[in-house]
């Protein structure tokens, strides 16, 4: 797959060098500033699980979901994975780091009595090999129960048709996705088709 991947970025490369020969760009602004090539490979890593441990939480999260009357119905997942990512470029830097990432994927649904499925989640991402506690799973799953059917017997909201205001990570999204791009430079995306170009 290396192999492969790496002849494709020639072919991709000096497709765009031929259309850059033809179409020279009037954008000049550079990419990134110059800087001297700095070289860190780290040891690769491996995917290491207890499978017997995280799979004793799955069945305890499916078993205390299974407990809430509330809850139409549940999923419970575990994700394991392990990624090398390498970095190679024309000015000669060179980067290798791994990482290990585990997850566990809790998600409930709960009917309102008008037809509506509500879901919710519980996510736990760990860079090490212990799962959460069942303590803490009990906890957190009672609470999730709790909050969908206080959801799913909340009363109806009435039309409503006026100000809205945007707060924390909400506020930041609407600036930055309504203004931001509007107010600084935006590099126009480099495609010989011009239908490719608008879909970039």
């Amino acid at each position: 797959h290396t192999d492969q991947a790496y002849k494709d970025a020639l072919e991709t490369l000096a497709r765009k060098q031929a259309f850059l020969q033809e179409n020279p760009p009037r954008d000049t602004l550079p990419d990134f500033t110059l800087a001297a090539g700095v070289a860190r490979i780290d040891e690769p890593v491996g995917l290491e699980v207890d499978e017997g441990e995280w799979a004793a939480r799955v069945r305890e999260a499916s078993r205390l979901l299974g407990g809430q009357p509330s809850l139409q119905d549940w999923r419970v997942t575990y994700f394991g994975a392990a990624v090398n990512r390498r970095h190679l470029n024309s000015e000669g830097h060179r980067h290798l780091k791994g990482g290990v990432q585990h997850l566990l994927e809790v998600s409930a649904t709960a009917q309102a009595p008008d037809g509506q499925r509500l879901t919710g989640f519980r996510r736990y991402a760990t860079r090490d090999e212990q799962p959460p506690s069942g303590e803490r799973l009990a906890a957190d799953l009672r609470a999730l129960a709790e909050e969908l059917a206080a959801t799913a017997g909340a009363p109806l909201l009435d039309e409503y048709a006026g100000p809205v205001l945007f707060t924390d990570y909400a506020a930041a999204q609407f600036i930055s996705q309504l203004f931001v791009s509007h107010l600084s430079p935006v590099r126009v995306p480099l495609a010989s088709e011009s239908w490719l170009a608008d879909q970039l």
